[in-house]
């Protein structure tokens, strides 16, 4: 009986809560939103970072999924929210982000304030054809990764901001496979001199090395 009473207590608040102006807000008004929230939440970290002890260890923003299941679905089913990766995640998050992120172009960037995270850490990809921008300029280590993932066809990347703190194990010959065609912002800080055979280099508005 108490099951069955719950049961109807719960339908009920569902019911109440549809009936709320915010619940008629268009899906699309919604990912509008929780947007502006994430990058509000990225802004409101690299502010107060030199006073926190460790980054979000997940995206700040998904505490929304917990305020109701019409939010929690919209938010699940919606690629756009799940685009931007700011590393580091755990490693079952950003996997989980970049499912659910469907075909669309990826953003990676890095926050300054990294102490927790180990000397050697892996990039969540296996190639950049889905990575629209890059920008690991300020990352305290070099990705494990980098070097092969440097050497992979960048159709649709556009910017790219590297820092190599390992400069010596650099092989990049030819760099993004020598497919880039919309690359149009490159600097890689500390590395060596590199071989410039590729053909995109007549493409790009601003290279530094």
């Amino acid at each position: 009986e108490r099951a069955s009473v719950a049961s109807l207590l719960s339908i009920l608040d569902s019911r109440i809560n549809a009936s709320a102006p915010v619940s008629r807000l268009p899906s699309e008004l919604l990912v509008a939103i929780f947007t502006c929230s994430e990058f509000a939440e990225i802004e409101w970290y690299e502010h107060v970072q030199e006073h926190v002890q460790q980054a979000p260890r997940t995206v700040p923003w998904v505490r929304f999924s917990h305020v109701c299941r019409r939010w929690r679905h919209v938010m699940l089913t919606s690629p756009s929210l799940w685009r931007n990766l700011i590393l580091p995640l755990p490693p079952q998050w950003a996997r989980a982000m970049i499912a659910r992120s469907q075909q669309l172009p990826l953003t990676i960037s890095y926050t300054r304030n990294r102490s927790e995270i180990s000397s050697e850490w892996n990039l969540p990809l296996d190639t950049l054809e889905r990575v629209k921008s890059i920008n690991l300029l300020h990352a305290d280590s070099c990705p494990a990764n980098l070097d092969a993932l440097l050497c992979t066809p960048a159709p649709i990347l556009e910017v790219a901001n590297l820092y190599r703190s390992t400069p010596a194990q650099i092989r990049l010959t030819p760099l993004f496979a020598d497919c880039a065609p919309k690359l149009r912002e490159l600097v890689m800080h500390d590395a060596p001199a590199i071989p410039w055979t590729s053909s995109f280099i007549c493409n790009l508005v601003s290279l530094n090395i």
